[in-house]
């Protein structure tokens, strides 16, 4: 990601101007679902009820997909979903009632 991008998303939260491997530090590394998912033991992340809902047009769908590969590979059960859409209240509304089911049927379980 270029710098100037990267200073704006993420520098308030992991620090400004923090360059290549630098990016990564440990804060980053125990809250990003892709270091998790890789590093995670299995059982600990078949505990979770993944549920994964990225249009086609939206600018996480790269990390999207990384993530449901990492869940693939490891064989950790998830629900991956790709729509039409961006990452808008449009493509949400649209969405909302499936997740909401999913997150439902975690209570019935």
């Amino acid at each position: 990601m270029p710098q100037q991008q990267y200073d704006r998303m993420w520098g308030d939260l992991f620090g400004p101007g923090l360059s290549g491997d630098a990016r990564l530090t440990d804060h980053y590394q125990e809250h990003s679902p892709l270091h998790l998912a890789e590093t995670m033991p299995v059982d600990s992340l078949e505990q979770v009820r993944f549920y994964l809902d990225c249009g086609d047009d939206d600018f996480l769908y790269r990390g999207n997909s990384a993530l449901h590969v990492l869940l693939r590979n490891r064989e950790i059960p998830h629900e991956y979903r790709v729509r039409d859409g961006s990452h808008s209240w449009v493509y949400w509304r649209t969405g909302i009632t499936d997740a909401l089911e999913f997150i439902g049927r975690s209570f019935h379980r």
